[in-house]
């Protein structure tokens, strides 16, 4: 969203929740604490692979009906959608696909949608969380992941593996298009011309979806009339350009794993931390808008799900590991899935509010009382939140410090000289990115690296 209709939204407060800890010992589950005084970053190992990332955010505000993304799917492919209604009336936003030859089969992967809302961190939160609880009812379809195998695996082959394979399931469902047909891909109505989702004015649509085309297929993503026929709406609508933010593109793969090399081992009061998203970030997708054909960039990875795998040291129930969150960014509401041996849990990231906005703070999402054991964190950059986001995994004292700063070891949470920390909108972020670009800035040389 905007800098304007970010400050304008407030932070509703949620019932405290509780969980179990995977290892038995109780989770704090949102225990706010300052973020440590030092703390080591840990040595990772990154891998892309999943689904192609069909990103439709730019324009994100609509003021007037619509094309706002169109491209060819041939494979896996994920799709990010972020929209806001800025005009005065109702708008359907729909999803067309329909084959390019005389046959096509779409299966439906991971979905997660969320209703319309003019709370855009609710409508970002509710899209995450309904995406991840799709995850962990497939995740025995998914290959495990630790970096012991995964070095074998590049060593008996060469190529990194790809932990996303949801299409083993046989419980996904399956359309068969014929030349002439179409399915809408938010409702999975077939051949149904009036269909779509009602978006009012100032309501916000966010989610993403996941399928595997077998044989080309054209992706349109549309804003209508109420009352309009989809496919012919389609066939005259004008395509909108981008805003001042090229973000709408095409990427190749949005999974991207990073696996901590050594297990975590801290002595109590120790600290360790992973950032994730920062400005100068290598690992923002570079893609291209399938409309103009520009170059664009996803700052921020929107549509990127991000898989944290780890191996847990020494931890007892007196002194146990806690892993906690700090949005080193500004405003954040989001969801995530926290997997281990012996089960997973989809959290709300905060847990205990919908908006986590305190920089120098962080928040409990797991706590452990025993060590040796191979953990995997994934989560995803919500949209109308903020990056970077920071993983802590502390060996907790007795009685931990509740009036530690964050002026980290290595860049403290306390420093205000980043674009992330000066303005709380991530809009605002790529604004002020795109407009240092514009006038003769420091070139941009962020870009993708790849595993050796």
């Amino acid at each position: 969203m905007n800098w304007k209709q970010l400050t304008k939204k407030g932070c509703a407060i949620l019932a405290w929740l509780g969980m179990a800890g995977f290892s038995g010992h109780p989770a704090l589950a949102g225990g706010v604490q300052p973020v440590p005084k030092a703390y080591d970053d840990v040595a990772v190992e990154t891998v892309w692979s999943g689904p192609r990332l069909f990103f439709s955010d730019s324009p994100e505000s609509i003021y007037e009906k619509g094309i706002v993304f169109r491209g060819i799917a041939d494979g896996d492919t994920r799709l990010f959608l972020h929209h806001l209604n800025e005009t005065r009336e109702p708008l359907k936003a729909a999803v067309l696909l329909r084959p390019v030859g005389e046959r096509a089969y779409i299966t439906w992967g991971l979905r997660g949608i969320g209703t319309p809302n003019k709370d855009y961190f609710q409508a970002a939160r509710e899209s995450q969380r309904r995406y991840f609880e799709d995850y962990a009812r497939h995740r025995a379809d998914l290959p495990g992941a630790d970096y012991d195998s995964y070095r074998k695996k590049v060593r008996r082959t060469g190529t990194a593996p790809d932990y996303y394979n949801i299409y083993g399931s046989r419980d996904l469902a399956v359309t068969r298009l014929e030349a002439g047909d179409f399915v809408e891909g938010l409702s999975l109505a077939k051949n149904a011309r009036f269909v779509g989702t009602r978006v009012k004015p100032q309501e916000l649509l966010t989610g993403m979806f996941d399928f595997r085309t077998r044989g080309p297929v054209e992706v349109l993503v549309l804003l209508t009339g109420l009352r309009d026929d989809v496919p012919a709406f389609a066939a005259t609508a004008r395509e909108l350009p981008m805003d001042e933010h090229p973000l709408r593109g095409i990427y190749d793969h949005s999974d991207l794993t990073y696996f901590v090399k050594k297990p975590i081992r801290l002595q109590p009061g120790q600290a360790d931390a992973l950032t994730m998203g920062v400005s100068d970030d290598p690992f923002f997708l570079r893609g291209t808008d399938p409309v103009s054909g520009t170059a664009t960039t996803d700052y921020g990875n929107y549509g990127v799900i991000y898989h944290v795998v780890y191996t847990l040291g020494e931890a007892t129930e007196r002194q146990p590991v806690v892993v906690s969150l700090n949005p080193w960014g500004g405003n954040f509401s989001g969801a995530a899935l926290a997997a281990g041996p012996s089960g997973m849990e989809v959290l709300d990231i905060p847990p205990t509010s919908l908006v986590f906005s305190e920089q120098d703070k962080r928040e409990t999402i797991q706590t452990f009382g025993h060590g040796y054991t191979t953990q995997e964190f994934l989560w995803s950059p919500p949209g109308a939140s903020n990056l970077p986001l920071r993983l802590f995994w502390t060996r907790e004292e007795a009685r931990p410090s509740r009036t530690a700063k964050g002026t980290g070891k290595n860049r403290g949470a306390g420093d205000t000289d980043t674009l992330e920390t000066a303005a709380p909108g991530r809009m605002r972020v790529l604004y002020e990115r795109w407009k240092a670009g514009r006038d003769g800035g420091k070139e941009d040389t962020i870009g993708k690296e790849t595993t050796k």
